[in-house]
């Protein structure tokens, strides 16, 4: 009985696994959140696979720790599995298959760049499902993956326009501000970034995101409390706050790595 309870898994694993291979849903991006992740324009497909088994492998740490993330202990047959996969992942979810879609691949338009959304009845901040994977290879040196590149949390998407990017900022801040300042977290830095895109200009984002800031916050460029990413690609705008965002190397897994600790003696990456 345990061995057809293991296959059973083992097969469940792997459909949920083969499922993200496909091409990226074409549903809008606008309004997700989730983890964007970054490889070689000509390894996309090769990273979709390896990102998704590696994601959902820390999805599951959360899972198991939190009952905020149900699980159905349905036994279904293999027929009713590769329906429920057929289904598109963002319509007619239940309780019973929350853990089959946790997230799924939305497109971009930017090659070499993989977006994840979370499916929205997942409450997990997609700041610490990054954060986990980041320690782990920073304390093991084992990158974990061969194609993906950068894990980048993302904690809104809007499209890419100065007042878009005010509204949706000031969302964010008034979930995240709050418990940074109880920390005494105050210095922040604005990271500007833009693919595909030649209307975006830096100076209007930063202010979006400089102008939403409380007075108690303050601008600081070297070792800032946590950092703002702002990310264009082609016509959107991926925003997230995040700490310890050199010392994850810029959430680049090869380069946490290859690292020396420099972090340790109190230098920046950047120094480097």
């Amino acid at each position: 009985m345990m061995k057809n309870a293991s296959q059973h898994q083992r097969k469940k694993r792997r459909f949920r696994f083969s499922s993200i291979g496909s091409n990226s849903h074409k549903e809008s991006c606008i309004g997700h959140r989730g983890i964007l992740v970054t490889c070689s324009p000509t390894q996309e497909v090769a990273c979709r696979r390896e990102a998704y088994q590696l994601l959902l492998e820390y999805f599951d740490i959360f899972h198991e720790k939190d009952s905020k993330f149900p699980v159905s202990n349905e036994v279904l047959s293999l027929d009713d599995e590769l329906e429920q996969l057929r289904k598109e992942p963002s319509k007619g979810l239940s309780d019973e298959n929350v853990d089959l879609n946790a997230f799924y691949t939305l497109d971009v338009g930017v090659r070499g760049s993989v977006f994840f959304a979370f499916h929205s009845s997942i409450d997990l901040d997609p700041c610490e499902l990054v954060y986990k994977i980041m320690q782990d290879v920073e304390v093991t040196k084992v990158r974990k993956c061969r194609y993906s590149v950068r894990f980048i949390p993302v904690d809104g998407i809007c499209y890419a326009r100065k007042e878009e990017v005010s509204h949706l900022f000031r969302g964010i801040a008034e979930k995240k501000l709050k418990t940074l300042a109880a920390q005494e977290k105050n210095s922040f830095a604005v990271v500007f970034r833009k693919r595909n895109n030649s209307s975006a200009h830096r100076t209007d984002f930063i202010a979006a995101i400089v102008d939403q800031m409380p007075a108690t916050f303050h601008v600081k460029l070297r070792k800032p409390d946590f950092t703002v990413l702002v990310e264009v690609l082609r016509t959107s705008c991926l925003v997230t706050v995040v700490e310890n965002y050199e010392r994850y190397c810029k959430f680049n897994v090869h380069e946490i790595v290859g690292k020396v600790s420099t972090f340790e003696r109190g230098e920046s990456v950047e120094d480097k």
